[in-house]
C-alpha cells in the first residue's frame, strides 16, 4: 500500500457514527443529482458516470463560500481533525449496480495553489464498493473508516452490488 495514504477504523464514536447514518438516509435529506463524477480518464459507460450528492461547503467565485444547512453534522469531523482552511465538503451517493462500476480517475483539485491540499474520505456505510489508486491500491468501504491521501493521487470511488446505495464523505482541506 502507498505509504501516503492513511487509514483510521472507528473514526468517530458509534453515537456520532449512527447520527451521521441516520441524517443522510432519512428522506428529508436534500440530494443534488451530478451528472458526471468523472470527467477525465472516464472507466464506465457515459450512463454509468453519476451520483447524487450534498455540497456542505463550496467556494463561490468573487464571494462567501456556499454553507449547507446541514453543515452542524459534520461538527465531530472539525472537533477531530485539524484544517487551516477547508477547501469543499460534500457527501457522495452512489446507487447500488448489478456490477461494480468504476468511474474514472482523477483529482478532486488540480490547480497549482493545491499542493498543500489534503483529501479526507469518510465511508458512511459498509459496502463491497471501493476506493482504488492508480498504482493499483484499493481501500475497502468499510463504515465509519477515514482514509486520508494527497490530493494528488489520483483515484476512483465506485458503486456497490451490495447495499441499495454507497456514501461516502469527501472533505478537501489545507
Amino acid at each position: 500500500m502507498n505509504n501516503d495514504i492513511k487509514i483510521e477504523d472507528d473514526f468517530l464514536s458509534e453515537d456520532e457514527h449512527r447520527i451521521l447514518v441516520d441524517r443522510f438516509t432519512d428522506s428529508s435529506f436534500t440530494w443534488y443529482l451530478n451528472s458526471a463524477v468523472s470527467r477525465d480518464e472516464m472507466m464506465c459507460d457515459q450512463k454509468d458516470n453519476y451520483q447524487l450528492c450534498h455540497h456542505f461547503y463550496t467556494p463561490n467565485n468573487n464571494s462567501w463560500p456556499k454553507i449547507s444547512e446541514y453543515i452542524d453534522y459534520l461538527t465531530p469531523f472539525f472537533e477531530k481533525m485539524t484544517f487551516m482552511s477547508l477547501s469543499r465538503i460534500k457527501v457522495n451517493l452512489n446507487p447500488r449496480t448489478s456490477e461494480i462500476v468504476r468511474h474514472g480517475f482523477h483529482v478532486d483539485f488540480d490547480n497549482i495553489w493545491c499542493r498543500d491540499m489534503k483529501v479526507s474520505l469518510f465511508y458512511l456505510n459498509t459496502t463491497d464498493g471501493y476506493t482504488e489508486f492508480e498504482d493499483g491500491t484499493r481501500i475497502e468501504g468499510i463504515g465509519n473508516r477515514l482514509v486520508t491521501f494527497p490530493f494528488n493521487l489520483k483515484h476512483t470511488g465506485t458503486t456497490c452490488t451490495d447495499q441499495p446505495f454507497r456514501i461516502v464523505i469527501n472533505l478537501n482541506y489545507f
